[in-house]
């Protein structure tokens, strides 16, 4: 069975309908990673043997891509060097841009750094990060946990049963026990 792989798209929200698109062996080598990191403050307040946690949001991650533009796979000339520039202007015009990778990964934000090697004009090794601002499929992901949840508290109410089931029958154990030691 062949994994399905999705195409990865940074384009503009404002300012123009520039887009770069990452697609076949265009594709980040080691696929799309983004984090996210809550925001916390700690205070230990004197006299208090408790630490005072509060929780002040959480933030996205710069998303980092790397790969190669090659024009032989693409089969056309000047590609490698025609991503380059697409990739240079997202950065180079500020605008804010979508980066969506396939139905799972849609953010906001800024093409941050375009860092390019040159092995040849033709063969271009690109590192690209992108700073997220706004996360937008974060409403589907907590559906779709939701949906686990619920498969979980099944499962747990099941452990539950079974559980119990155990406990009665070591009880009936013991009366047994207990029964045919009067006899």
């Amino acid at each position: 069975m062949a994994l399905e792989s999705y195409d990865v798209v940074i384009q503009q929200l404002e300012g123009g309908t520039l887009a770069l698109l990452l697609t076949g062996d265009d594709l980040p080598e080691q696929g799309v990673s983004a984090g996210v990191e809550q925001r916390l403050t700690t205070t230990q307040y004197p006299g208090s043997s408790e630490k005072s946690t509060q929780f002040m949001g959480s933030t996205d991650g710069d998303i980092q891509l790397s790969g190669y533009w090659r024009d032989e796979h693409k089969g056309l000339e000047g590609h490698a060097l025609s991503q380059l520039n697409t990739a240079r202007a997202l950065c180079s015009q500020g605008y804010r841009c979508e980066l969506v990778w396939g139905p799972y990964l849609v953010r906001e934000g800024w093409l941050k750094a375009v860092e390019p090697s040159y092995d040849r004009p033709d063969v271009i090794r690109y590192r690209l990060t992108f700073m997220v601002d706004r996360s937008q499929e974060t409403q589907v992901e907590l559906r779709e946990t939701a949906a686990e949840l619920g498969q979980y508290d099944a499962a747990l109410g099941l452990l539950e049963l079974l559980a119990a089931a155990e406990d009665a029958a070591t009880a009936a154990a013991a009366i047994y026990t207990v029964a045919q030691a009067v006899k």
